[in-house]
């Protein structure tokens, strides 16, 4: 049989407190309110109703930014009361009679990864145990089943390809509803994120301290802007895998990411704002050496404003690979290069020109890099090869940024050349 849990969406719980808070002032005495002291108790003969709102983790951490509201008969909102710093609340002076009960959060859902996912897809082949509460917390996809759709789903949310689950971001078992006749009961919840199996929540919400995934050195490359290579990232050390929740930073503005190449079958990866995000997951290990390719980050270097300097790839600290045993590994090097950005010049080429964004919904931007000052005769052209606009400028050396007027012409295929001191050089933009 289904073990039955308290289940409520995001919306509902707000909805049910703003109805609570107009009925009563939670910090009125003898109504909802947050116990002060870290233990809390009704006074004797009191009708009223008290608890505890924990994490289901080891440590059994106290939920301090949840609530509890209590209606009676139907939807009538009655109170609400929020934990303390112990996870503690307590709603007094109620009447007899039969009360719902809607255990809520502001907590920020985190701490689910693909090594979650590994988990979930050991459990639906027997290779796990987990309590009925984990178990159901894993059913992210609200088919009322645990397996290879929810491990799934999980690698899409950590790389960024989905922002929430069908099932939501919380769960809480406890009580559904009480009966109070003169008397105080006691209703204890414990609350569970969806897709966090391992209970590990609220450590990974934030970076880690002792992050368990670090980079070491490997070597320098030379690089010019415009230069186009790929970036290996290695294993330092033999290790058998089976989960990787990998994040890695790039420096955006001086390093544009084309493509990635991963020899795992089935990974995910996106790349945007500085930040590259893979997912890879198997029920059979993964065996590496020392110095294998995990990954190959086709990149292009873009060195804006004559940038001169060091580029790497760093590790978040977020990042987590897990074994056969469905647990997280400690101590995995990670071995990347130190790009050596030469000249914010392409090597061999005076200047350099950058169109963004590229396909453009209205205006776009020009970037334009020079060796020298000059004057820039600017020519942007439709498909049939008419001037749309056209424009000289006197430019500085460096990098000097305008605007190119598309705002107002129709959708298509435009052309931009531009012509300098012994220079020319033109591209394409789409206008979508």
């Amino acid at each position: 049989m289904r073990t039955t849990y308290l289940i409520f969406s995001f919306l509902s719980l707000i909805t049910a407190v703003a109805q609570a808070q107009q009925a009563v002032n939670p910090g009125e005495s003898g109504n909802g309110h947050t116990p002060s002291g870290p233990y809390y108790s009704l006074p004797d003969g009191n009708s009223g109703i008290q608890g505890t709102i924990l994490y289901d983790n080891a440590a059994m951490t106290p939920m301090s930014n949840s609530f509890t509201v209590v209606t009676y008969s139907g939807n009538e909102s009655t109170d609400t009361a929020f934990t303390n710093g112990s996870g503690i609340y307590g709603i007094s002076d109620l009447g007899s009679g039969n009360y719902r009960l809607v255990p809520g959060t502001f907590s920020q859902w985190g701490s689910v990864n693909v090594t979650d996912a590994l988990m979930i897809a050991r459990y639906s082949v027997g290779l796990e145990s987990l309590s009925p509460f984990r178990a159901l917390a894993g059913d992210v996809n609200n088919s009322i089943t645990v397996n290879a759709g929810d491990s799934y789903l999980i690698m899409r949310r950590w790389v960024g390809l989905i922002n929430a689950f069908p099932s939501g971001d919380w769960l809480f078992s406890g009580p559904q509803q009480v009966n109070l006749s003169g008397q105080t009961v006691t209703a204890n919840y414990s609350a569970l994120c969806y897709g966090d199996v391992n209970a590990s929540w609220p450590f990974a919400v934030a970076a880690r301290n002792h992050p368990s995934v670090t980079a070491v050195d490997a070597g320098a490359l030379d690089v010019k802007a415009g230069d186009m290579l790929t970036i290996p990232l290695t294993l330092d050390i033999p290790a058998g895998i089976n989960a990787m929740s990998l994040v890695l930073h790039y420096p955006a503005a001086e390093m544009e990411v084309l493509d990635i190449s991963l020899p795992l079958s089935g990974a995910l990866w996106t790349a945007q704002d500085g930040q590259i995000r893979i997912a890879w997951m198997n029920l059979e290990t993964a065996s590496f050496t020392a110095g294998e390719l995990l990954a190959g980050i086709r990149v292009r270097v873009n060195g804006n404003g004559g940038f001169r300097g060091d580029l790497r790839l760093g590790i978040g600290s977020e990042s987590e690979f897990a074994g056969s045993d469905g647990r997280a590994m400690e101590a995995v090097r990670l071995a990347t290069p130190l790009l050596k950005l030469q000249d914010g010049i392409p090597s061999g080429q005076r200047s350099a020109v950058k169109v963004y964004p590229n396909p453009v919904i209205a205006d776009a931007m020009m970037e334009i890099t020079l060796e020298k000052a000059e004057t820039i005769r600017l020519g942007l052209f439709d498909i049939l090869g008419r001037e749309v606009f056209g424009s000289s400028m006197d430019l500085p050396a460096g990098t000097s940024e305008i605007s190119l007027p598309l705002n107002d012409q129709p959708s298509g295929m435009y052309f931009y050349k531009l012509r300098g001191e012994g220079m020319e050089m033109s591209g394409r933009i789409s206008r979508k």
